[in-house]
């Protein structure tokens, strides 16, 4: 949380230079679903405030500084099946995973 009222907004121009700049909402496909004022507005994971409506609730899944996009994704694309782990690690003794 940033502290005052401005907010991200002001406080990414004041401090990054990053002005708005608009773009595309894209779905994970780059079918273009939408506009938005900045990819830097946008936070992965972020439902509200995106500026698409209608239909089912749309997610942040990632934004593209370099091509100043969006890439929007339906709650039913989100879900996975698996997840993996490639080096697992321990946050103490072995002892201690032992029973």
């Amino acid at each position: 949380m940033l502290p005052g009222r401005r907010g991200k907004r002001s406080f990414l121009a004041r401090h990054a230079g990053l002005a708005d700049n608009p773009g595309e909402v894209v779905d994970s496909s780059g079918n273009v679903i939408g506009r938005h004022s900045g990819f830097h507005n946008f936070t992965i994971g972020q439902r509200r405030g995106i500026g698409i409506g209608g239909g089912a609730p749309l997610y942040v899944l990632e934004t593209d500084a370099r091509d100043n996009r969006v890439v929007g994704a339906l709650t039913r694309t989100l879900r996975a099946d698996a997840c993996g782990c490639a080096t697992p690690t321990s946050a103490g003794p072995a002892s201690a995973w032992t029973a």
